[in-house]
């Protein structure tokens, strides 16, 4: 879950407070009024998402309140042709497939796992994005994405807490599939990550995700950009 990093102090409260995407939903669905209500009690979005993650933690259901809600604010979302520059990053949570009902309650463990060690020890902070040239393109992509669609390039950021064994192991293993490079001074001083790398070739495509009938941005990691590599 990724919001971007542009906008001077003029109405950043305004911003930090406001999902534009609630403008034109349903006011009697349950989930939306839900959320509003939510967003009113919170400082920020930002606040509202932390009490989601807190909710989330220890939690084996796989269709839990906040995953629903934040589910219903994808479906609300617009899907953008293209994005440009720094957006901070935050996970508040690991959905593991489809199950309901019953075998919801129970079902998330890989979730569980994840809320209970990694949660507030994440090391990833977010994703840049850049310009694509037509001969990086040529060279990465090949035909393999249609002349008409944009595609931008990617990189994700990540932090390193000293005295977060879970953490430092995490980011251990992400420099050795992807060779992360430290972040330079000024980009520390800006967006406060350590490192950097995960390259990712980006664009508007049909969901991977059955459930989903509209374009979202998608992130490939399978192209061969500077060294990033699959277990």
């Amino acid at each position: 879950m990724s919001w971007n990093a542009s906008g001077g102090a003029t109405g950043e409260d305004a911003t930090l407070k406001t999902l534009t995407c609630l403008a034109n939903a349903d006011p009697n669905d349950e989930l939306v009024k839900e959320i509003k209500a939510d967003l009113s009690v919170a400082s920020s979005i930002l606040e509202m998402i932390k009490d989601y993650m807190a909710l989330l933690q220890n939690n084996f259901n796989n269709d839990a309140p906040p995953f629903r809600k934040l589910a219903k604010l994808f479906d609300l979302g617009e899907t953008f042709d293209s994005l440009d520059g720094h957006y901070y990053g935050v996970c508040p949570g690991l959905r593991t497939g489809d199950l309901h009902g019953v075998a919801a309650e129970f079902g998330n463990l890989l979730g569980f796992i994840w809320s209970s060690a990694i949660v507030g020890h994440c090391p990833w902070a977010g994703k840049s994005y850049f310009p694509m040239s037509d001969e990086e393109r040529a060279r990465i992509l090949g035909d393999t994405v249609p002349a008409g669609v944009k595609v931008v390039r990617g990189i994700n950021h990540f932090n390193k807490i000293e005295g977060a064994p879970v953490n430092v192991a995490t980011v251990a293993l992400l420099n050795f599939m992807w060779h992360l490079q430290k972040a330079t001074d000024e980009e520390r001083r800006q967006y406060g990550y350590d490192y950097k790398g995960g390259n990712i070739a980006s664009h508007r495509a049909p969901s991977i995700y059955p459930g989903t009938p509209r374009e979202v941005f998608r992130l490939n990691y399978r192209y061969p950009i500077s060294g990033t590599s699959l277990p």
